[in-house]
């Protein structure tokens, strides 16, 4: 038996440009899906808008310590600056989480984030958002539950998906909060090679 294996480009570089009644940016990111030959996403990206910097870096192990979970982490920076508020904002942060599988198609994803804001505010500004003028530590903890019912992950041609989450910012955090998500999403070829979702 002779196995011939042709490897294929794993890393990708990306440009987009966007315009909005309020804001124009334009984005630049770099990908590799196999770092170091151990099929860990890597990515970075940079955003650069009228009125808002962000930049991330992150990676995804789906196989961590070889257990069959998957690792995220994510370092983020954004700096905003909204002239018609008279206001701008710095952030810088990290999230961290592990994703593993509780049932067939069923997922839990557990985990930490913390991040270091920054508001200064300009005379013009509102009393609210003078108010708010300061820096500010958040931590939070938070899970994510999804159910995948797609007929496959890549080149989804039917099925659906459906998850929810709560976030809990405690723990010295300056501004404590609880936030909950929902989210779903619904895949049905219509057509041969043609997918609505």
């Amino acid at each position: 038996l002779t196995v011939k294996v042709e490897e294929t480009a794993t890393g990708e570089i990306s440009a987009g440009a966007g315009i909005s009644n309020s804001d124009a940016s334009i984005n630049f990111s770099i990908r590799e899906k196999n770092f170091l030959g151990k099929g860990i996403d890597t990515n970075a990206t940079v955003t650069f808008g009228t009125e808002k910097v962000i930049g991330s870096v992150g990676f995804s192990n789906p196989d961590f310590n070889e257990t069959g979970n998957t690792l995220n982490n994510r370092i983020f920076v954004t700096s905003t600056y909204y002239d018609n508020a008279a206001y701008k904002s710095k952030a810088i942060g990290d999230n961290l989480s592990l994703s593993y599988d509780i049932f067939q198609n069923i997922s839990l994803e557990t985990g930490l984030g913390i991040s270091f804001d920054s508001i200064d505010t300009d005379e013009a500004a509102s009393d609210l958002i003078k108010s708010r003028d300061g820096s500010y530590l958040t931590n939070r903890i938070f899970y994510n539950v999804n159910n995948d019912q797609r007929d496959r992950k890549f080149q989804t041609k039917n099925g659906y998906t459906f998850g929810f989450g709560q976030s809990v910012a405690s723990f010295g955090s300056d501004i404590p909060y609880l936030s909950n998500s929902i989210s779903g999403s619904f895949y049905n070829e219509f057509a041969q090679e043609f997918v609505g979702t």
